[in-house]
């Protein structure tokens, strides 16, 4: 559960940087996408649900 609340965290003050950022050019989707994946896999391979092999 507390790992789960992180990974919200996460993901909340990633979108939320974008703001902070003006200068920076835009992201599109499959960029949040694929941060969104790389931390499900992490989260996964934490929780054993994935080897390290495949996280």
């Amino acid at each position: 559960m507390k790992k789960s609340l992180m990974a919200l965290t996460l993901c909340a003050l990633m979108s939320g940087s974008t703001i902070f950022a003006a200068d920076q050019t835009p992201r599109d989707n499959f960029y949040w996408l694929g941060q969104i994946n790389k931390a499900s896999d992490i989260i996964n391979t934490d929780e054993g649900l994935l080897t390290p092999a495949e996280g």
